[in-house]
């Protein structure tokens, strides 16, 4: 009686998200620090990267298609113990360390969404993001003002965009000069879902002389991540990791925008050469530049210039 009630009151909370606006809320999420090897409601103990922000009696998990309800938290040995399979049409299965576990209160997660929803146009600034639909186990986000709908799978470690084809590195684009008063954008293809870490971006012939900043905006120029100012230009002639201050979910297939600022002059980028064969990727340098101050919004260029735009890779 006591786990109907429970699920019941879920459910209420479930439903007055459809009926609800709100400011602009990011779902957050930590990872399973052990697999959870059993598929039996029973078996309701997990242990957590975090736990901070996660309540007894408040806090709903969300983790691969399945929906639990915290019963109780172990601040010491970052545990929770759950009722499994609290959400409607979820399932109860196992997973793996590392998973990626969302948390929030039960309204920010959706059990009565028909296959295909959200969609049309959406207000970035008012959502709960990502919108995460329990029933169908579909991740949606709203990029350029538009709804995304996105496609799960198992995503490769390493997603090149545009991709430097065949050619050793230092054939692919121009070794050049990256002014520290100019940001250098690519338009970038994500093809599904996929927890980002950072950005790798191509370093030109020469390297090592001072920081950079990696920066992920939306299809429409919205800031979503960035690498903070800090981490030295690496290897020559290689792709380099900027991991973003915090790891950011991104919903796929959709368009974003990757960014470069250079703290000297003197560091290169190879950046994308008509002669590459990837002369269709939009690019833009964005004059006027402070290094470390990162603009909260870039306009989308709509045209290709060459010696403009880096490459890059997701990771």
């Amino acid at each position: 009686m006591k786990n109907t009630l429970r699920n019941s009151l879920l459910l209420c909370g479930l439903l007055l998200a459809a009926s609800l606006s709100f400011a602009q809320t990011y779902v957050s999420f930590t990872t399973l620090s052990s697999a959870v090897t059993s598929s039996s409601s029973q078996s309701n103990t997990f242990v957590l990267a975090s736990v901070t922000g996660i309540t007894a009696n408040a806090t709903m998990l969300y983790i691969e298609g399945e929906a639990d309800f915290v019963n109780a938290v172990n601040t010491v040995a970052k545990t929770v113990s759950v009722t499994r399979g609290a959400g409607p049409s979820t399932r109860v299965s196992t997973h793996p360390s590392g998973a990626v576990v969302w948390y929030g209160p039960p309204y920010y997660f959706q059990s009565q969404t028909p296959i295909g929803y959200p969609f049309g146009s959406c207000t970035r600034s008012s959502l709960i993001l990502p919108y995460i639909d329990v029933t169908n186990n579909v991740y949606s986000d709203c990029y350029n003002g538009k709804w995304v709908r996105g496609v799960e799978g198992q995503s490769p470690a390493i997603l090149f965009s545009p991709s430097p084809g065949g050619a050793v590195l230092t054939g692919v684009g121009t070794s050049t000069a990256t002014t520290n008063t100019s940001m250098y954008c690519s338009q970038i293809y994500l093809p599904q879902d996929k927890l980002l870490t950072g950005l790798w971006i191509l370093n030109g012939a020469t390297t090592a002389n001072g920081h950079r900043n990696v920066i992920l905006y939306d299809a429409a120029g919205n800031l979503l991540a960035n690498s903070g100012s800090t981490t030295t230009t690496g290897t020559a002639s290689q792709y380099q990791q900027f991991a973003f201050t915090a790891q950011y979910f991104a919903v796929g297939p959709a368009w974003f925008w990757g960014c470069s600022q250079s703290q000297s002059s003197s560091d290169t980028l190879n950046l994308i050469a008509t002669a590459d064969g990837n002369a269709g990727t939009l690019t833009q340098i964005y004059t006027g530049q402070t290094y470390a101050t990162i603009p909260a919004t870039i306009t989308p260029s709509t045209t290709y210039t060459t010696l403009q735009g880096p490459y890059f890779a997701f990771y």
